[in-house]
């Protein structure tokens, strides 16, 4: 009698031990099956929704898709926008200069708006940037130099399709947007800056711009606010 009543115990304590594994083994099945592509799922809608088309955690990763920015701004039919801290590299390059020359003479819109020389952010972007307060303003100045060197290279006529501002705002974060009034080929793209990092660590997202997508039009919104409360400026005398 003894022995059976052991026995049934026995069997008992197995049953829920059994119970207990399959509970445990089914529920970190569901977890990997069921819920963590759910959550991929609900953030691929997200990703799709805000329009973004790449995302990428190094320059590389973006020249990879997208090719150089000369090769990104080539897609520009009509205008292009740029709101960021400076382009003293990328002007560097003679692939983003000519681009602007050529695209320009075909009655493309450039819109540069960069940092002021003079503004009262200077130091702040300096310790952001990893930069002299000095040096810092010498790529400024060198951007603006080279800005103008380009619109002065091009026929009269053709000078009124680049157009040069200066703000004084924080902003580190570049923004380009191309043809940003066609619904069809709108892009935009964020390139952003980690602090006190080299500029090649950067990580941000190419955006196919549409009026449908709430994301999209704030980041236009915001970075087109810039422009409207930044300088103009027609002659180089900064």
């Amino acid at each position: 009698m003894v022995e059976f009543i052991l026995e049934y115990i026995e069997q008992i304590v197995i049953g829920l031990i059994g119970t207990f594994l399959g509970t445990w083994i089914l529920y970190c099945w569901g977890k990997r099956h069921f819920v963590h592509p759910f959550r991929y799922h609900k953030s691929k809608k997200r990703v799709k929704e805000a329009g973004v088309v790449t995302f990428f955690y190094d320059r590389k990763v973006l020249q990879a898709d997208a090719g150089t920015i000369g090769d990104y701004v080539g897609k520009a039919k009509n205008e292009v926008y740029y709101v960021g801290c400076w382009l003293f590299s990328s002007l560097n390059s003679l692939d983003l200069s000519n681009t602007i020359l050529e695209k320009a003479q075909q009655g493309v819109k450039f819109h540069f708006c960069v940092i002021s020389p003079k503004s009262i952010l200077i130091d702040k972007f300096s310790e952001f940037f990893n930069e002299s307060r000095d040096e810092l303003i010498k790529k400024l100045n060198s951007t603006l130099n080279m800005l103008f060197t380009i619109k002065s290279d091009l026929p009269a006529e053709y000078r009124k399709n680049v157009k040069i501002y200066i703000h004084d705002q924080i902003v580190t974060t570049s923004f380009w947007a191309i043809d940003p009034e066609d619904e069809k080929n709108a892009l935009l793209q964020l390139d952003h800056k980690i602090i006190k990092n080299m500029r090649f660590n950067s990580y941000g997202m190419e955006i196919k711009y549409s009026d449908k997508s709430k994301f999209a039009n704030e980041v236009k919104r915001g970075y087109f606010a810039v422009i409207e409360s930044a300088k103009e400026i027609k002659e180089n005398k900064i």
